[in-house]
C-alpha cells in the first residue's frame, strides 16, 4: 500500500458487519486509509467490493483474524508493519454478547466473549498506545455499550465485560493525556445488527417481551456509525448515539442504581 503522509490510517476491528462496516465505509469515503480486521472472510470480500464500487482508487486493506486467539494480535502487528503503515486511529469495535441465565450459557462461548470483549481490547489498546506515544499523536475509540451502565441480569458477563471497557478506557485515557494521545468511548445501545441474534435475542410480536422491545427501538447501524465518525473527527471523550440511549445514560447518573437495575432486570428477564 502506497502511503500518503497527509492521509490518516484507521484500523477497525469487527469492521465487516454492523456498526463496524458502516464506520469503515464512512472513513473510506472520507479518504482514510482503512484497515479492517474481521473473522469473516466472506464479509471482508463483500466490504472490499462495496468500497471499490464507491471509489476504485481508495485505500483499503483487510485481514481475516480471530481476535479470541492469542496469535491474532502479533498477526495484526506484522500485517501493518508489512504494509509500512502507522495507525492514526484505532477502533476497538469487535465484540458480542450472550443472553440467558449465567450458569446455563455455554462456558466456551462465555470464554470467547470475554477474550474478545476484554482481552483483545486491552491488548490492542496497549500495543497501539505505545506506537502513538512515540509519534505524540493518535486516537483510540473503544466501543462499550449502554449495557455497561449497570449490572445486567441475564446478560451478566456481557454487561460486566463492557463495564470493564469503560473503566479501562477512562484510566488509559488519563495515562495517555500527557503524550497528546486521546481516547474516546462509544456507548451504543440496541442496534439493527446480527448482535441480537448472536446473543440469542430473536424478534417476536409478544408485547412487552425483550424480543419485541429490542427490535422496535434498535438504531440503524448507519446512524450509530455517524456518531462514531464524528467522535473520531473531534476526538470526543464520550459519545452516546440516539435519544433513547442518551436517556438511559443520564438516568444512571440521576437515579439510584437499584432503581435502574430493577428496571433493566425486568426488561431483560428470561423465563
Amino acid at each position: 500500500m502506497k502511503t500518503n503522509i497527509n492521509q490518516k490510517t484507521a484500523l477497525i476491528t469487527g469492521g465487516s458487519s454492523g456498526i463496524g462496516k458502516e464506520l469503515s465505509l464512512l472513513l473510506y469515503k472520507q479518504g482514510y486509509q482503512v484497515l479492517v480486521v474481521s473473522i469473516s472472510k466472506e464479509e471482508l470480500k463483500l466490504l472490499h467490493k462495496e468500497c471499490k464500487d464507491v471509489n476504485p482508487s481508495g485505500k483499503l486493506e483487510t485481514l481475516e483474524a480471530d481476535l479470541t486467539q492469542t496469535e491474532s494480535i502479533p498477526k495484526i502487528l506484522k500485517w501493518i508493519s508489512k504494509l509500512n503503515l502507522e495507525v492514526d486511529v484505532l477502533v476497538n469495535n469487535a465484540g458480542f454478547g450472550l443472553w440467558g441465565k449465567s450458569w446455563e450459557l455455554s462456558p466456551e462461548k462465555v470464554d470467547s466473549m470475554l477474550l474478545l470483549n476484554v482481552n483483545a481490547v486491552t491488548r490492542l489498546s496497549n500495543e497501539f498506545s505505545k506506537r502513538m506515544i512515540e509519534r505524540k499523536n493518535g486516537f483510540i475509540l473503544n466501543v462499550a455499550s449502554t449495557a455497561s451502565l449497570q449490572p445486567l441480569s441475564y446478560m451478566a458477563a456481557y454487561a460486566a465485560s463492557k463495564a470493564y471497557v469503560v473503566s479501562f478506557s477512562e484510566a488509559l485515557a488519563a495515562e495517555l493525556s500527557p503524550y497528546r494521545v486521546k481516547l474516546g468511548i462509544l456507548y451504543p445501545g440496541t442496534t439493527k445488527t446480527n448482535f441480537l441474534s448472536v446473543a440469542g435475542i430473536h424478534k417476536e410480536n409478544k408485547k412487552g417481551s425483550l424480543g419485541n422491545l429490542a427490535y422496535s427501538i434498535a438504531m440503524d447501524p448507519k446512524d450509530v456509525a455517524k456518531v462514531a465518525f464524528n467522535a473520531i473527527q473531534n476526538e470526543t471523550k464520550r459519545s452516546v448515539p440516539g435519544f433513547m440511549n442518551q436517556a438511559h445514560y443520564y438516568s444512571t447518573k440521576i437515579f439510584p442504581s437499584w432503581i435502574v437495575k430493577r428496571i433493566a432486570d425486568r426488561i431483560f428477564k428470561k423465563e
